[in-house]
């Protein structure tokens, strides 16, 4: 991977005002890259709370990253959802004690064909390298 510093773009002499009379287009895309969930009846239970009126607190939670083109400044990546790691392992790349903490929590990861995020990125032309 090769791997080099962010350059800092140059400093604008514009005021926020002057920024805001003239915003940028940007494109925003969401990348549902795989689930997450189980964890929060476990917390709910500890607190001593019934959950009989509450089924949705197991339910996988969608784990989304968005990409960000910006039409002067490129893409944008925020956050960086799920990985492939994820389709083979519950886990994906966390640490040993960050696993085993969710797994005593009892939550759970999974990941769809064609959700991890290096796959998405491909079909929308995100270079990670630009990113």
């Amino acid at each position: 991977m090769d791997i080099s510093p962010f350059r800092i773009p140059p400093q604008s002499n514009q005021s926020w005002e002057e920024i805001f009379e003239s915003p940028a287009t940007i494109e925003v895309l969401p990348f549902m890259t795989g689930h997450s969930g189980g964890g929060n009846a476990i917390l709910e239970r500890l607190r001593g709370k019934e959950l009989d009126d509450m089924p949705y607190l197991d339910r996988p939670a969608p784990v989304y990253a968005y990409g960000l083109r910006h039409p002067e400044h490129g893409d944008i990546l925020i956050d960086t959802g799920f990985d492939k790691s994820f389709s083979d392992a519950t886990y994906g790349n966390y640490s040993f004690f960050a696993s085993f903490f969710l797994k005593v929590l009892g939550i759970r990861n999974f990941q769809e064909p064609g959700e991890s995020l290096d796959e998405q990125l491909e079909v929308h032309h995100f270079d990670p390298r630009t990113v």
